[in-house]
């Protein structure tokens, strides 16, 4: 969980990429308790004034990411429409450690090209965060009670508990467990009696730190979370604002949280990407490489 150097191959594409995330003025907004005509009963109103800002990446008409920032600008969301989107998770090189990785995670042309958004996925597991299941191998046991981050052989997105809601491997591709729930049945599980430890320790022990999380709602939609230096029950109370029923801490730290968008996909080049929250460290081409450590990318079809 330690911040680290970036480890990344350049795969022979031109890359064209920018910090810069667009203005409210050059995207559609949507007013609290107002949706885009676009995705009517597909995004869910926020608590407290948010708008939710579309990305220009549209699948059979509709915009299939949105993001929003709340809690005074600490914490921004990014909505994800996953009955037009495939998930798909990268292992890293180095993270999660003994992955068996396939021929097809070496190869960023496989998943650049389609991105929509992407983001990151969890601590080491030398962390003892939990257990990891990837290609029909079981790399680390899973642990009762711990949520975890699951894409199916299909492309499906879910977050669910071990021992609750999951007691199988069987349609998975990837199972990613990362601490306990930390939203369930959408309720924050965080509690007065947390310590700076509970929910990962942070550099120097802070309890404020830069933390991510993802999560999913009542209908399939999926909402990755980024807050820049933040208790983990903001996390957990922007979660269960976005109407997230169940979700997962991810990783944490400067240098790991990263969320990005992308505009439409353009088949022989790179999409254009950029950051969830002005705070996330890295570049939005991070994922246009095979990175060190393990993320997700939402691909249109």
């Amino acid at each position: 969980m330690r911040t680290r150097t970036l480890l990344a191959a350049a795969v022979g594409i031109s890359i064209a990429a920018t910090a810069v995330i667009p203005s409210a003025t050059a995207q559609v907004i949507a007013p609290v308790g107002v949706v885009p005509a676009a995705v009517v009963n597909h995004v869910p109103p926020l608590i407290g004034g948010t708008v939710w800002h579309p990305s220009n990446v549209r699948v059979k008409g509709r915009h299939v990411v949105y993001r929003a920032l709340i809690k005074n600008g600490t914490v921004a969301l990014m909505w994800m429409d996953a009955s037009l989107l495939k998930f798909r998770l990268i292992p890293g090189p180095m993270e999660p450690e003994g992955s068996p990785m396939r021929a097809i995670d070496r190869r960023p042309s496989t998943w650049v090209p389609h991105m929509a958004a992407a983001f990151n996925g969890g601590f080491r597991l030398g962390d003892g965060a939990g257990g990891y299941f990837y290609n029909g191998t079981t790399v680390q046991r899973m642990r009762n009670g711990y949520a975890a981050l699951v894409v199916t052989k299909t492309g499906q997105l879910k977050v669910q508990v071990w021992g609750r809601d999951l007691k199988t491997t069987a349609g998975a591709m990837s199972i990613r467990q990362n601490l306990p729930p930390l939203v369930w049945k959408g309720k924050a599980m965080t509690k007065a009696t947390d310590n700076e430890a509970t929910w990962g320790e942070a550099d120097k022990g802070l309890w404020k730190a830069i933390r991510s999380a993802a999560g999913v709602l009542a209908d399939g939609s999926v909402v990755y979370a980024y807050g820049y230096n933040v208790r983990p029950s903001v996390m957990a109370a922007a979660m269960v604002a976005a109407h997230v029923q169940t979700a997962v801490m991810l990783d944490m730290n400067q240098s790991w949280p990263m969320g990005f968008f992308y505009n439409s996909p353009v088949r022989s080049n790179p999409p254009v990407g950029h950051r969830v929250h002005p705070g996330v460290y890295r570049e939005p081409d991070s994922y246009y490489y095979q990175f060190k450590k393990d993320f997700v990318v939402a691909l249109t079809p």
